[in-house]
């Protein structure tokens, strides 16, 4: 039955694994219950059907030479009925790893309730406290070669046993791998041979991903003093200490046991994209050497030379930002700069955000209201409230231009003359301006960690209250200066709680949707511009 299935092809494809979603959908009730027994005996037996293991491969481009192949990353296209099997798999396997808090407290990507905001804020966080403690902090931005493409699979084997994947289980996932092939599709046409795939987990499946975090899952266990939170293969290190010429020595240490991980575990680190930031907790001149391009530099370097090896020439010093050429850098989407005040992040935003205005003036002449609103949704505000809680870290000089383009955009939305007055418009709307959506989103999180719906990291960051009339309430720690107390979520955010109208009774609430329908009723009624 199954290799009738699969024999069926659409009408305009040259491809095998591609199907017609409305031919699926017309044959589903005739189909959906061989499929169901094929799985269930693919899931007892442990044995992956053979005709589900051939894939299609896209290579998109990511950034730099187009010429260079390390520049594109190697998308899978999944036979449907597999992402099917897949998709019940991976349920079970993650429902299992959870269930016995398998992965790192630091890995924050593809797990349930956990976001790509909890890791920027857990590591903004953590600078923020270590500044507060007056030591150097230095964050490693760690760039991994191909790393989905480079898992060795008797490794991974090895991972999943040792997180209790047996028997069976374990079998089906070896099937899952052997014998398995793909074709590159490029420019619409197919490659005829089909070539075998003998490492790599499939980047763009749904197993892919999840098998990715149980191989790296362990890398915690590399290093004490470098701190590693993870996002899936993004990895950012933080090292901190009380003097510079120390902060270099222990970071060079760490480096070197990371990369003795890395290496053991046949994956590569890529020297040339690897970065680094420093951040001085007096923000005094630092005084750092240049290289011979004129770059100031640190000491710091990625050793890739094995035991007893000395070769100078894979030996990269890391690239130091800000330079010439970079003034931030890119962390799940937000620009981390070395002052922590987001400037650059806001520049990109403002960018973003005006070209979007562009296109949703020019698409007033034909939509109406409703059509208009639900671009600004997807377009503008989707930008600006990504990880917008740390926000607080800007000054009001950079998010001023980001509500003057709020501004445009209601007025469009709303089709008001460029000069009315917007509080009314955002009002009638029901649309939060930039400063609205910052409150919104700290006291989203601040209730989710005062009942514990947020990551495990977080536990212990803020303490309650020991008085009955405050028991809602956060206590203020001690910042050293004024920027870290009124700017840095750690002392900032237990400020903003503490301040919310008692009136409101939200400190109360203990329902998700009726504290945030609750606050977002009184944020766009009380609307100030």
């Amino acid at each position: 039955m199954l290799n009738y299935i699969l024999a069926i092809k659409p009408k305009k494809s040259k491809d095998d694994n591609d199907f017609s979603m409305e031919l699926l959908h017309k044959v589903a009730p005739h189909i959906a219950i061989p499929l169901a027994h094929i799985y269930n005996c693919s899931v007892q037996t442990g044995i992956f059907p053979e005709n589900m293991k051939i894939s299609r491969i896209i290579p998109i481009f990511k950034s730099g030479d187009p010429l260079d192949p390390d520049n594109y990353r190697s998308i899978f296209m999944i036979n449907i009925f597999s992402k099917v099997v897949e998709k019940i798999i991976a349920e079970r396997l993650s429902e299992f790893l959870e269930s016995n808090n398998f992965f790192n407290l630091k890995q924050f990507g593809f797990r349930p309730y956990v976001s790509t905001n909890h890791a920027v804020l857990s590591i903004v966080n953590n600078i923020s406290q270590k500044l507060n403690e007056n030591k150097f902090v230095i964050a490693v931005f760690l760039d991994i070669r191909k790393c989905f493409d480079m898992i060795n699979h008797e490794i991974l084997y090895s991972k999943l046993f040792n997180a209790g994947v047996r028997g069976v289980a374990l079998n089906w996932f070896k099937s899952y791998f052997a014998g398995r092939k793909q074709r590159v599709h490029v420019n619409g046409t197919s490659s005829d041979n089909l070539c075998d795939i003998i490492i790599g987990v499939l980047q763009g499946s749904i197993l892919g991903v999840l098998l990715f975090l149980v191989f790296i899952n362990d890398i915690g266990s590399a290093t004490e003093k470098l701190l590693s939170f993870l996002y899936a293969d993004d990895n950012t290190c933080l090292c901190s200490a009380d003097s510079l010429t120390e902060l270099k020595k222990i970071t060079n240490d760490e480096l070197g046991k990371l990369i003795s991980w890395y290496n053991a575990n046949k994956l590569l680190i890529h020297p040339g994209k690897t970065k680094t930031i420093l951040f001085n907790p007096n923000r005094a001149n630092l005084n750092l050497n240049n290289d011979y391009l004129g770059q100031p530099y640190i000491e710091i370097f990625i050793n890739m030379n094995n035991l007893n090896e000395c070769d100078v020439t894979k030996i990269t010093p890391l690239r130091l930002i800000p330079n010439s050429d970079e003034k931030s850098a890119r962390l799940l989407g937000i620009q981390i700069d070395a002052k922590l005040d987001l400037k650059y992040h806001f520049e990109l935003l403002h960018r973003k955000v005006s070209r979007a205005i562009f296109c949703l003036n020019q698409m007033k002449h034909i939509l109406d209201k409703q059509h208009l609103k639900l671009l600004y949704n997807s377009y503008i505000k989707s930008h600006i409230e990504y990880c917008c809680n740390i926000f607080c870290l800007a000054n009001k000089s950079y998010i001023k231009p980001i509500l003057l383009l709020q501004k445009r955009a209601i007025r469009i939305i709303c089709g008001a003359n460029y000069r009315d007055h917007t509080q009314p418009l955002f009002k009638y709307e029901r649309i939060l301006p930039i400063n609205e959506l910052i409150k919104f989103n700290t006291f989203k999180f601040m209730f989710d960690y005062r009942n514990d719906f947020i990551p495990s990291i977080f536990h212990g960051t803020w303490q309650s209250c020991n008085s009955p009339r405050f028991r809602n309430d956060f206590k203020l720690s001690h910042a050293n200066s004024m920027r870290l107390k009124n700017h840095h979520p750690l002392f900032a955010f237990p400020s903003m709680w503490n301040q919310i109208d008692r009136t409101l009774n939200l400190k109360n609430l203990v329902g998700k949707k009726e504290f945030r329908q609750t606050l977002f009723n009184h944020l766009v009624d009380t609307i100030e511009i």
